[in-house]
């Protein structure tokens, strides 16, 4: 008995706990408590590497979303396109894009713009099915789209609409509403433009019909006095081509009594009109009507022979002498052959 007391003894003295061991267990206990429980995930560690997840997935978010490019506008006043001949290319949130070289003026709210396009050639293209408006306006002409890809230039001759896709309104002053389709253009003339075709269409020994037509709605655009005198002397010209000589001497009267046109026009431009004037006076009330515009060409340095000698036949019976100088003088301009020996006979040369 004593032996096997004196082994639980040695037994309790080798297993008794020291302060350390105490220490220990108590460390153990406090971090088993519900209120000091640390999740294997709050370690430091694995709250540095969490954190470093989390800051990633941000920046793959944002990466994601829809950004907005330097060019994407949602104005809601007027935006000039193309300032100091700079490229234009501008993007709308709503789903118009711009682009080219040019010159305008973008205004309008989301999802009903308008372009005054001053020069240039542009791109657009706008998003069809989105309900979206855009007109494309110049002095020329009017393009209205709904949702398409097409090209505005405008240019000395006019402006001119090319649809890639889609299709687009062009309203030119004077005509109907044309509907322009993929692969095909319209052009709405300037001043410039009318005068240009119809000139062509001129020298090229068309109708003088046909000419009056080109030109009908020149009128109907803006344009500078030089070119509205050029246009006024075509329809007067074709006028008289056609012996529809009362309007073409109204047109003359009408001209001679602009001074915008007058100053505006060529220097050899009145003296030509007085004499178709006189030309299309004599047909329609003779010599009476036409002695006005005879005595304005007989009195001028401009004078040709045909002139003096329409004016020597109006003069003939009532004033033998003016009508002798006239024919003299005549003599001294560039006559066809015919006319020429007929005058000197006349004369007795």
């Amino acid at each position: 008995m004593t032996n096997y007391r004196n082994e639980l003894d040695a037994y309790a003295a080798e297993t008794e706990s020291t302060p350390v061991d105490m220490a220990i267990a108590r460390a153990r206990w406090e971090a088993g408590r519900p209120d000091q429980r640390v999740s294997a995930w709050m370690s430091p560690f694995r709250l540095a590497f969490t954190g470093g997840m989390v800051a990633a997935a941000a920046a793959l978010l944002f990466a994601l979303l829809p950004s907005t490019p330097d060019n994407q506008l949602d104005p809601t006043g007027p935006v000039a396109l193309g300032e100091q001949a700079a490229p234009v290319d501008v993007s709308l949130l709503e789903g118009i894009s711009i682009s080219g070289e040019g010159q305008g003026l973008l205004t309008g709210t989301a999802g009903d713009r308008a372009v005054a396009l001053d020069s240039g050639r542009m791109h657009f293209e706008v998003t069809p099915n989105a309900g979206l408006h855009l007109q494309v306006v110049t002095d020329e002409g009017t393009a209205t789209v709904l949702g398409t890809v097409f090209d505005v230039e405008r240019d000395a001759l006019g402006t001119t609409v090319s649809v890639e896709r889609g299709k687009v309104q062009v309203d030119c002053p004077g005509h109907e509403a044309v509907y322009v389709t993929a692969g095909r253009a319209e052009t709405c003339y300037s001043a410039e433009g009318y005068l240009g075709h119809g000139r062509a269409l001129q020298q090229a020994g068309e109708a003088p019909e046909v000419v009056l037509d080109a030109i009908a709605h020149a009128g109907e655009v803006s344009a500078e006095p030089a070119f509205r005198a050029e246009l006024a002397v075509l329809r007067i010209e074709s006028l008289s081509r056609l012996s529809r000589h009362d309007e073409a001497l109204s047109g003359v009267e009408a001209f001679l009594a602009d001074d915008a046109l007058v100053g505006a026009a060529a220097e050899h431009r009145p003296t030509e009109l007085r004499r178709l004037a006189a030309r299309a006076a004599v047909q329609v009330g003779g010599c009476e009507r036409a002695m006005p515009w005879l005595d304005a060409l007989n009195g001028s340095d401009e004078a040709e022979g045909v002139d003096l000698v329409q004016y020597a036949t109006c003069v003939g019976k009532s004033d033998p002498g003016a009508a002798r100088a006239a024919l003299e003088q005549a003599l001294d301009t560039d006559l066809e052959p015919k006319l020429e020996a007929r005058i000197r006979k006349l004369l007795g040369q």
